[in-house]
């Protein structure tokens, strides 16, 4: 953008605005622009130009936080257990998800170049684990990332260096963070387990009356979780009670639907006629 009759800070803030790399700092810098700039009548069509790109910005920031129109929304719907994969700029984000859930999304190392997130499937131990790649961390969308992290039950938190680790210490859920560095993709197994681990999940597997367990597509439980929460996964809304075996006294034993599965249980569910 040319200026006329302009002072240093209004170049300063131009600087600012051809190294921006975010729509974020674009608009900042922008801001600076239009406060530093002339105000006679020989730059009004500067301060008008630098208007107009304000305005477009504005609504392309607003847009992304929406998500696009027939695009995939901004944050994903969360299917079962879900953990979120989180970063500053080149700290492997999306290798990780590429490895893990076999996908094969480009990386870039332009932060918060995308107002979308990846998704991938994980399957560890036959539990299938939503993942989401999200855009790296700065400090324009820190809001963005915490709702990233408050919506999944476990925050894959890749850092590079100490002072990435004290950051995301302060500004996301402790007790949900799993800190990893490049090491991760030395033993991807290993990193399975510790998912795993940190999940805190249960399996549990359905069988129908007169038929054998299904023990390939197990229900994806957190530690705790009533069984009355399997009928809600189900569908099955006039669940009455149900018949389980391993955690109980007996096999087939009839419990309620307040009954607190195990891990490797198997659910048989009986509605109401």
């Amino acid at each position: 953008m040319a200026s006329l009759n302009a002072g240093p800070e209004y170049y300063a803030a131009e600087e600012k605005y051809r190294n921006a790399k975010t729509n974020e700092e674009k608009l900042e810098a922008l801001k600076e622009m239009l406060s530093k700039a002339p105000k006679h009548k020989a730059a009004e069509s500067l301060l008008k130009e630098i208007k107009t790109k304000i305005a477009k910005l504005r609504k392309e920031i607003e847009k992304g936080k929406k998500g696009k129109k027939g695009g995939a929304k901004i944050f994903p719907k969360k299917h079962g257990v879900q953990a979120c994969i989180i970063g500053f700029e080149n700290s492997g984000k999306t290798k990780l998800l590429n490895l893990l859930a076999g996908t094969h999304y480009a990386s870039t190392s332009i932060a918060f170049e995308t107002q979308q997130s990846n998704l991938g499937v994980v399957t560890i131990k036959k539990a299938k684990i939503q993942f989401v790649d999200t855009p790296s961390i700065t400090k324009e969308n820190i809001g963005l990332l915490k709702g990233f992290a408050n919506n999944a039950d476990l925050i894959m938190a890749l850092v590079k260096n100490e002072e990435e680790k004290k950051f995301i210490e302060k500004n996301f859920k402790k007790e949900k963070i799993l800190f990893k560095n490049k090491e991760i993709f030395e033993d991807l197994e290993k990193l399975k387990e510790e998912i795993y681990k940190k999940l805190g999940i249960i399996r549990v597997f359905t069988k129908s009356p007169r038929e054998a367990a299904d023990y390939e597509e197990p229900i994806v439980l957190k530690k705790g979780e009533p069984l009355k929460k399997v009928a809600e996964m189900l569908k099955k809304k006039n669940a009455k009670f149900a018949k389980v075996w391993g955690s109980t006294k007996f096999p087939g034993q009839q419990v309620g639907m307040d009954y607190r599965l195990k891990d490797g249980d198997v659910v048989e569910i009986h509605e109401e006629k």
